[in-house]
């Protein structure tokens, strides 16, 4: 579900179910309702090609989304996983708007880790196949 405005581009369904809300998803719309206020309509939604952009102008829709990750975190995820420096480099720079302050000299990403992990080489078989 796409949402303009929102500092995610994108929201979970998982997540607003998880905060007691209900999703019904239409051909061209889509409904979202508070289950414990007699399910009333908190947000509506137009489907534009395969999204579903949430109309967003009618009500504060601050319940439906909510982060854990720090700003470091999040333009390291936006820019691709972009090393500290390289993320340094854009605010000194100015070539990002909205890019803030940088003050953690490390991102701990799990991601990034992992795929830095180098693993066993494949053993080599002196038998050959037999034909």
């Amino acid at each position: 579900m796409y949402v303009p405005g929102i500092k995610n581009n994108l929201l979970y369904v998982s997540i607003i179910v998880d905060n007691d809300l209900k999703v019904e998803f239409l051909k061209s719309q889509c409904v979202v309702k508070y289950i414990q206020d007699h399910y009333r309509i908190v947000a509506t939604g137009t489907r534009i090609g395969g999204l579903y952009k949430l109309d967003v102008t009618k009500n504060n829709h601050q319940v439906l989304t909510y982060t854990t990750m720090s700003t470091e975190e999040l333009w390291h995820n936006r820019y691709g996983h972009l090393n500290h420096n390289d993320l340094m480099l854009l605010q000194k720079k100015s070539m990002v708007e909205g890019l803030h302050v940088i003050k953690n000299d490390h991102i701990e990403c799990k991601a990034c880790a992992l795929g830095k992990q180098d693993r066993e080489e494949f053993p080599i078989h002196i038998q050959k196949r037999q034909t």
